[in-house]
C-alpha cells in the first residue's frame, strides 16, 4: 500500500520534496510546470490577510501618505479608506507575488544564460515556484504565532533594530532554505556548474540586502531617522 501511493504523482513530489531534491527538481526539467505551485503560494498569503490583516502593506500605504504634503486629510481617508479594503489588499497581494515571481526568474535566466544554458524562461520559473513552499510554510507559521500572540506590528522601534528585523523577515530559515531549494533546483535542471550557481545567487542575494535596508530607511519616520543618525555618528566616533 505504502509503495502504491508513492508511485501517485502528488505524493510522489512530496516525498521528493523533503528527501530527494535532485529527483524532486528533475520532475520539473523534464516537464517544467509553475501554474500550481504559484497558485498554492497565492492562496496561503491571501488567507494570511484576513488573518495578520496585512500590516506590512498598510505600513507601505501610510509611509507613501506621509511622505506626499500636498494631500488634505479629506484626500488621505479616502485613499487609506480605499487602500485598506479586503479587495485592494488581495489584489495588491497577487499582483506583487506575481511581479516579484517573474523579475525573480527573469534575473535567474540572465544568471543562467551568463553560463551558456540552454534551458527556457518556463524552467527557471518552475524552479522558484516550486521552491515557494518553504515561504508558503513561514506564512502558515506567522499566521498561527500572531493567533497566538495577538501582537501588534509596530515601526516606532529604534532604527537600528526596524532594519535588522526588516533584514530578518527577509532572511530567515525558511527564506534561506528557499535559497538553497533554487540553487539546487537551478543545478539539476540546467547542469551549470554548482559554484558558479551559489556564486551568481550570493551576489543577487547581496544587491537584495542592500535594496531592504535602504527600502527600510525610506520607511523611517522623523524619530527613527534621528536615531539613525546618531547611531551612525557613535560608530564613526567609535572607528
Amino acid at each position: 500500500m505504502k509503495h502504491r501511493l508513492l508511485r501517485t504523482p502528488i505524493i510522489s513530489r512530496i516525498n521528493y520534496f523533503f528527501t530527494n531534491q535532485t529527483r524532486f527538481f528533475k520532475l520539473y526539467s523534464e516537464k517544467p510546470k509553475f501554474i500550481f505551485n504559484l497558485f498554492f503560494h497565492i492562496l496561503v498569503s491571501v488567507l494570511s490577510i484576513f488573518v495578520l490583516n496585512n500590516a506590512e502593506i498598510k505600513n507601505y500605504i501610510r509611509t507613501i501618505i506621509n511622505n506626499e504634503k500636498n494631500l488634505n486629510i479629506k484626500s488621505t481617508n479616502t485613499i487609506l479608506n480605499i487602500s485598506y479594503s479586503p479587495m485592494f489588499l488581495i489584489g495588491f497581494k497577487i499582483f506583487t507575488i506575481i511581479f516579484s515571481t517573474l523579475i525573480m526568474s527573469m534575473i535567474f535566466l540572465f544568471l543562467i544564460k551568463l553560463f551558456k544554458s540552454r534551458k527556457q524562461y518556463k524552467h527557471v520559473l518552475s524552479v522558484v515556484c516550486a521552491s515557494y513552499y518553504f515561504v508558503s510554510i513561514q506564512k502558515i507559521i506567522n499566521v498561527v504565532y500572531q493567533i497566538l500572540n495577538k501582537e501588534n506590528n509596530n515601526r516606532n522601534s529604534s532604527a537600528i533594530l526596524t532594519i535588522v528585523d526588516d533584514i530578518f523577515k527577509n532572511y530567515n530559515i525558511f527564506t534561506l532554505t528557499f535559497i538553497i531549494f533554487v540553487i539546487i533546483g537551478l543545478y539539476v535542471v540546467t547542469h551549470i556548474d554548482k559554484i558558479k550557481i551559489i556564486t551568481g545567487i550570493l551576489l543577487i542575494e547581496i544587491i537584495n540586502l542592500i535594496m531592504i535596508v535602504f527600502t527600510s530607511i525610506l520607511s523611517f519616520n522623523t524619530e527613527q531617522l534621528i536615531s539613525l543618525k546618531k547611531a551612525l555618528l557613535s560608530i564613526l566616533k567609535i572607528g
